[in-house]
């Protein structure tokens, strides 16, 4: 079950292209989401064996920011 890092509450939505990458097959994806309740973007990491969520704003800070993705549109 996929929840939201910040309010725990599984209402969220997937961004549209390009904001999914599939990396090795489809069964490493990266995915961009949007939490319907508190808003907050974060990253869904789903592999052969496990699912887990990282707020956008923490993988940043230590890897630096993204500058392909545009989340105004």
């Amino acid at each position: 079950m996929i929840t939201c890092p910040r309010c725990g509450l599984r209402e969220w939505e997937a961004l549209p292209a390009p904001y999914t990458y599939r990396h090795k097959g489809p069964e490493n994806t990266v995915m961009i989401a949007r939490c319907k309740n508190c808003g907050l973007v974060f990253y869904i990491f789903r592999t052969p064996l496990e699912t887990f969520t990282l707020e956008m704003e923490k993988a940043e800070r230590k890897h630096g920011a993204i500058p392909h993705i545009d989340l105004e549109k």
